[in-house]
């Protein structure tokens, strides 16, 4: 996937994931699910500015899905409909059939498992679950798909953004991200009792 040499193009595409990753930090720092999923939907702009520019398709768009999702969730306070939690395996569906339509090898999978991952925790609106399918299967997915299309910033990413979690457990303490998290209405942390 990666290819030979350093050039402007895939310098300027690393930055979008340094950019991306310095958004990614901070985003695990807000203790609102809400706000958590609007910085991460900047943060995927960058990202996904840099599976562009690298010509990494699965990438890019697996983190097209991801920031069509983060927006919606952040708007869960207006759009209840979104809270539903037939919406997680919805969202996978694309990241399916574009990964089955591109298939060029094995690791053609690992965006598809990110996105999974991330789609099942982030309905579970818990903020723990989330943080621990970031470090247990969403972080390590991307990083190996970074390493293979020379996104050296997205693995930058990934690995500041698993420190990250860990200092949001360290920060607000393992009860303290039980549940939603966040600390705003609640509407947002009754959802899930209300998608049966």
């Amino acid at each position: 996937m990666a290819g030979e040499g350093l050039t402007a193009v895939k310098i300027l595409a690393n930055a979008f994931g340094v950019f991306s990753a310095l958004t990614f930090v901070i985003s695990f720092q807000i203790r609102s699910n809400r706000r958590l999923f609007a910085a991460q939907a900047l943060a995927n702009v960058f990202y996904a500015l840099q599976f562009l520019l690298l010509g990494a398709a699965g990438g890019l768009f697996n983190t097209a899905v991801r920031i069509v999702r983060n927006l919606l969730l952040s708007r869960s306070d207006k759009w209840e409909w979104i809270l539903k939690k037939y919406w997680a395996p919805v969202f996978c569906v694309p990241s399916l059939i574009f990964m089955i339509l591109r298939w060029s090898g094995p690791a053609d999978i690992l965006p598809f498992v990110a996105t999974v991952g991330s789609n099942l925790s982030y309905w579970s609106n818990d903020a723990r679950k989330i943080r621990l399918a970031e470090l247990g299967c969403v972080c390590p997915a991307w990083i190996v798909y970074d390493l293979l299309s020379g996104a050296y910033g997205g693995i930058l990413n990934e690995v500041l953004l698993m420190g990250s979690v860990i200092v949001s457990f360290v920060r607000f303490g393992w009860k303290g991200l039980e549940g939603s998290g966040s600390g705003e209405n609640s509407k947002e942390a009754d959802h899930v009792q209300k998608d049966a």
